[in-house]
């Protein structure tokens, strides 16, 4: 039995979110990220109103961006945002060529997406552990 305990991989992890979601997905992330004690900043080129959902629900939990748990850009992304994180998630729907994906690539961080990222960890954890997945947005 492997006791890989997967939070400390997170604690204390400056993690980029590229793309809140309008459908929720976003938000399953970040407050995953934060239970795991990760820095988060959310970036998202829709405007701040698209997510007052989201963002009054991580605020109920606990983290919130007067609290310094997590950072908010809305309207916009920043390029800051993506050479100044140990990693990005990047939403499903975002292209690969896109300029913010590849300037953190450029500048060797790592760019995932929730299921690659989960694969890197279990593949590195696990001994001949067999992945099968199935995604989607309804998946």
């Amino acid at each position: 039995m492997n006791n890989f305990d997967y939070r400390k991989f997170f604690v204390g992890k400056k993690v980029t979110k590229q793309g809140f979601g309008v459908l929720g997905r976003g938000f399953g992330v970040v407050k995953f990220l934060q239970e795991c004690g990760a820095i988060v900043t959310v970036t998202d080129t829709k405007s701040r109103s698209d997510f007052e959902e989201q963002i009054k629900g991580l605020e109920n939990l606990g983290y919130s961006e007067a609290g310094g748990q997590v950072k908010y850009v809305f309207g916009e992304h920043k390029e800051e945002d993506f050479l100044s994180c140990d990693f990005v998630i990047q939403a499903s729907g975002v292209p690969k060529d896109n300029h913010y994906l590849n300037l953190a690539k450029q500048n060797n961080i790592p760019v995932y997406q929730e299921s690659s990222l989960f694969v890197k960890l279990v593949r590195e954890n696990f001994n001949n552990v067999k992945i099968i997945g199935v995604t989607g947005t309804r998946g």
